[in-house]
């Protein structure tokens, strides 16, 4: 449970938000099906890419090994943040600013996400892995996905990362930026005070 405190609350998602567990994922299934598939800069592509390697199964296996992938226990130990996530998040902390990291979980690689945050973001206020991250009473939320930044209501300020995946949902966001550089240009036009 979060505590409760008089900061305000960003609540920030990991995958392809502040880490890329996508590109492992996509070596995991080009391992087990024999593929060579790469992700290919300008296209999109939708979160679910187990459809791409389904034609690489050989009869009656099943698609779901490919999302063994995330049960593993160790997927995020060799994985980096993405540049400029911790920097900027560590100046959101500074600046007065509770870091809440919301994440969706399969299998057992819960521990090595968690770890993985307290590593990389000592800074971090807390820690949630949930599908309902709108539960979460925040002032800013910062995730890749309008799925997860519409259970946000007005007033929480939405920020999305922009991904090459495509969005199930239309939603207006608040921000919508490219990169950490692009959220730490927001803190510099006076948001995040």
């Amino acid at each position: 449970m979060i505590k409760p405190s008089n900061r305000k609350v960003v609540v920030v998602d990991v995958d392809l938000t502040v880490v890329d567990a996508v590109g492992p994922w996509v070596d995991y299934m080009n391992k087990v099906t024999g593929a060579s598939f790469e992700l290919s800069e300008g296209q999109m592509y939708p979160y679910n890419l187990t459809g791409i390697f389904k034609h690489y199964l050989e009869g009656d296996e099943d698609i779901g090994m490919l999302f063994d992938y995330w049960k593993q226990r160790d997927v995020y130990d060799n994985l980096t943040p993405y540049e400029g996530a911790v920097e900027v998040l560590g100046e959101i902390s500074k600046r007065g600013y509770d870091v809440v990291f919301a994440s969706v979980v399969k299998g057992d690689h819960s521990k090595s996400k968690y770890y993985f945050l307290k590593k990389h973001f000592p800074f971090m206020a807390g820690c949630v892995f949930t599908r309902e991250k709108g539960y979460i009473k925040a002032d800013y939320v910062i995730d890749d996905r309008n799925e997860y930044l519409r259970q946000f209501d007005v007033p929480t300020k939405r920020i999305r990362i922009n991904t090459p995946f495509t969005q199930d949902v239309d939603l207006p966001v608040y921000a919508s930026v490219d990169n950490w550089e692009g959220v730490r240009e927001l803190i510099y036009e006076g948001e995040f005070r």
